[in-house]
């Protein structure tokens, strides 16, 4: 597992191999470190993403690659903040290698929903499309479990 870190103090980006509990103990012995993304092969034979994307575009945009190849089905957790609004989506994607299905299974929002979201396949990958309804600076954060094939 990589923990991409970043310390606060600084501004020092750095890679680390810390997961589950030792990363939990060295975030609170560290309060100014700041996980920015992880990346890991589970031994439960998943693995976990979690990704942030700023976006201030309408068009449609891939915010999530899974490789057809190594997963067949993936499950996201996105959160989209734009101003003082927000969206929260549970969001889960199966593919056939040639076509990509997508199911929004929950969604709230404080205002108005901020974006829609769609699938395809791209160059060998299952791809995770948001559009934003309003343009705007949009922090997007991804949680992403990818089941293998």
């Amino acid at each position: 597992m990589s923990t991409l870190l970043i310390d606060n103090r600084t501004g020092i980006t750095t890679t680390t191999e810390l997961f589950g509990d030792f990363l939990n103990l060295y975030l609170r012995e560290n309060p100014e470190i700041t996980v920015i993304g992880i990346s890991s092969a589970s031994s439960t034979q998943y693995y976990q993403s979690n990704t942030q994307v700023i976006l201030s575009t309408t068009n449609l945009t891939t915010i999530e690659r899974s490789p057809i190849d190594l997963y067949r089905s993936i499950k996201s957790q996105v959160q989209i903040s734009q101003g003082s609004l927000y969206q929260a989506s549970d969001i889960m994607i199966i593919h056939n290698d040639i076509n990509s299905s997508i199911i929004e299974q929950a969604s709230t929002a404080t205002s108005n929903y901020l974006a829609d979201f769609s699938t395809t396949i791209q160059e060998n990958n299952a791809v995770l499309q948001v559009k934003l309804v309003n343009p705007g600076n949009a922090s997007i954060k991804i949680f992403s479990l990818k089941y293998p094939v």
